[in-house]
């Protein structure tokens, strides 16, 4: 099972692999990928990342984080948690 940060849940390899095919047929591009922290402890995985995509016409880029659990080598359950709006540094008062 995959939760994405905004809504959907894929059940499922075959829905996973449909999402996945649909998504590029319809123009979606992985632009760049960066994991810039993570954790295991036993089957469960933890993992910081920024990905950077092409998608409805336009470049996307945003941070988020994956919690996911292994099991017999394959992925069992991921949910994803993303930014809604650029990082910045806090100084006093809201942007």
């Amino acid at each position: 099972m995959v939760i994405e940060s905004y809504g959907p849940v894929y059940r499922g390899a075959p829905t996973v692999l449909r999402w996945a095919e649909s998504w590029l047929a319809a123009g979606g591009r992985v632009l760049g990928s960066t994991i810039t922290n993570e954790f295991t402890a036993g089957d469960r995985i933890a993992v910081e990342w920024r990905l950077e995509c092409h998608w409805d016409g336009a470049d996307h880029a945003f941070d988020g984080s994956t919690l996911a659990t292994v099991r017999d080598g394959k992925i069992a359950w991921l949910r994803e948690y993303a930014t809604s709006a650029p990082l910045y540094d806090w100084e006093g008062r809201w942007n």
